[in-house]
């Protein structure tokens, strides 16, 4: 064997041990979908001596990047036919106990532990008068509800006139909402609300609030007031132009006024609001009345079909039904808001979720909401 052969061979096998030696792991870490101090999907890229942290693979996330002029016009809405296949695939479990409301015990200790986050707790007596004007007291059926946008508050305003007499026929889709909202329901507001019904009357009325899983309240807001899909609610145009004319620098007025948002310019520029702009996108905790009084019930807004007639008959009216999602599917694992949060917010950078997550942690604490990776999201996880 002549010097340049074996140099050769030695050249291969220097190659090979090098090429062994350079190992890139990759680690999934899962944890039971629920939140520690980060959101609770990491992906750790080893190379050597560079490390980095992601909430997706390389390959989505260039895949992601590649966003597309219709998506920016349209507020990159997509087929919920191809996500419900997607989801389908992702583990979702029957028969989970997740399925089943929480114990009212269970939901008001959560919300203690909620009130923690806030440096806060349950005062001793409850000081309804302090509410603001998300709150309303129905005297005739002696009820205090608060509703925060985005939690199906209009139904519940709605069923609640019915059941005081106020409203004769349900709530029809279609309905200018700005007439339920405002003109019929304006003096049950506590902020409006005549001055003869003391702390000591309203401390009798059975109260009850709804709350809502933060990551489909934040697409559910998204998709209503926000993108191009024709919904329920009017759009909020200003803060559409507003977003977009801050994110990509455009000026010209005509051209805003035909342009959405993407998700992740909404995304951002919450972060850069931190949520404070407007109530459909502020927090829950600063518009539930928890810091004044203590609610009686407490409503997932993914078990209000179930426990809505408990409700009523709380209320004594069981011949009431509170209208049912305009979403054909009745598993809120399985609804629009669920699919588009899990597709979406994958797509986000990791510090954009992390951040998300800072602004909206006591609300995901008020139930021990799951987070979009877990197989039962959006429901609350719950021991009960």
């Amino acid at each position: 064997m002549n010097l340049d052969s074996l140099s050769s061979r030695k050249g291969i096998v220097l190659s090979l041990f090098i090429c062994f030696s350079y190992v890139v792991t990759l680690t999934l870490i899962l944890k039971d979908g629920q939140f520690s101090d980060k959101p609770t999907v990491v992906l750790i890229l080893n190379t050597g001596s560079n490390m980095q942290e992601s909430g997706l693979s390389l390959e989505s996330r260039q895949d992601n990047r590649n966003t597309s002029s219709s998506d920016q016009r349209k507020g990159n809405l997509q087929s919920s036919d191809q996500q419900n296949t997607e989801i389908e695939s992702s583990g979702v479990n029957s028969r989970s106990r997740n399925l089943l409301p929480p114990s009212q015990h269970w939901a008001l200790s959560q919300i203690r532990k909620a009130m923690s986050l806030l440096d806060s707790e349950f005062p001793s007596n409850n000081e309804w008068r302090e509410c603001g004007g998300r709150t309303y007291f129905f005297p005739k059926i002696n009820t205090i509800f608060t509703g925060v946008p985005k939690t199906g508050c209009t139904n519940w305003v709605a069923a609640l006139l019915r059941a005081e007499g106020k409203m004769t026929a349900e709530l029809e889709p279609g309905t200018n909402l700005n007439w339920v909202h405002r003109k019929i329901s304006l003096d049950y507001r506590m902020n409006h609300l005549p001055e003869h019904y003391t702390n000591s009357d309203l401390q009798k009325a059975f109260s009850f609030a709804v709350v809502r899983n933060p990551w489909t309240r934040l697409v559910s807001g998204f998709r209503d007031k926000l993108s191009s899909e024709k919904t329920q609610g009017p759009s909020l145009l200003n803060i559409r132009m507003w977003i977009v004319r801050q994110m990509r620098g455009i000026k010209d007025s005509k051209l805003l006024y035909e342009l959405y948002p993407t998700f992740d310019e909404y995304a951002r520029w919450l972060i850069h609001r931190k949520g404070t702009i407007n109530g459909h996108f502020q927090p829950q905790v600063d518009q539930l009345c928890i810091r004044h009084a203590m609610y009686d019930f407490i409503v997932p807004l993914e078990h209000s079909g179930s426990l809505s007639q408990e409700i009523m008959s709380k209320i004594n009216a069981s011949d009431m039904s509170l209208l049912g999602s305009y979403d054909k599917s009745e598993d809120p694992r399985h609804q629009k808001s669920t699919l588009y949060a899990r597709k979406w917010l994958s797509e986000l950078d990791q510090d954009v979720i992390e951040q998300l997550y800072s602004i909206y942690k006591a609300d995901f604490a008020l139930l021990n909401y799951s987070n979009f990776t877990h197989p039962d999201f959006p429901l609350p996880l719950h021991t009960s």
